[in-house]
């Protein structure tokens, strides 16, 4: 990956990361199941996309203390799944045995990154993007939140007031702590955009 042009950061499997732009960053994680230490290591890579301004709001939004590093992404997909979807069967082509298994292992893997998952990641590489592709897919709370945000930088208000009202929706069926904290993401939103027009949910 490094001879790619992307850079490492600490992980368990290996997680690199590619500026794209000054506002968006691609990452690539070669993820393993937590019981893959007692038998065969089967990969599960993930590629994704960070709007860097979108995380760096969402995190403020639920008061976590910022990211150290690499922020959180805004949209990613398993490698397996876009796999999937070009009708393949996967086999065992990402299974690591022994010790000799692992260069083979991996350069399929870098192989397949190339061929699923840099097409995948090249077609989000703007904010407009990335809006269009959250509301096109499934939502639950974490991305209606995304959206809400992504759509209040773009100046699209009306998509943000509707994703925020999805957030909100959510909100009003969860008990404390998970309310206590959807609540306080909803009130920081509308502080931090309280000079947009935009619909802040009520309890």
């Amino acid at each position: 990956m490094q001879e790619l042009g992307w850079s490492e950061v600490e992980h368990r499997f290996g997680m690199y990361f590619k500026q794209k732009s000054a506002e968006i960053e691609f990452y690539f994680s070669m993820n393993a199941p937590d019981d893959s230490e007692s038998g065969p290591l089967f990969l599960l890579p993930v590629v994704g996309v960070t709007h860097c301004e979108t995380s760096r709001l969402e995190e403020r939004f639920l008061g976590l203390p910022p990211t150290p590093g690499p922020l959180v992404g805004t949209v990613g997909r398993g490698l397996l799944d876009l796999w999937w979807r070009e009708g393949r069967t996967l086999d065992d082509r990402w299974v690591i045995r022994s010790r000799d298994d692992v260069e083979q292992v991996i350069g399929r893997v870098v192989e397949d990154f190339e061929l699923y998952g840099l097409p995948f990641l090249q077609s989000l590489g703007t904010l407009e993007d990335i809006i269009r592709y959250l509301k096109r897919i499934p939502r639950g709370q974490e991305m209606s939140g995304k959206l809400a945000i992504a759509c209040a930088l773009h100046g699209l208000y009306d998509d943000a007031a509707a994703a925020l009202e999805e957030y909100a929706a959510e909100a009003r069926d969860q008990v404390p702590p998970m309310s206590t904290q959807s609540w306080e993401f909803i009130r920081s939103y509308g502080e931090y955009f309280r000079d947009l027009p935009i619909a802040i949910p009520q309890p």
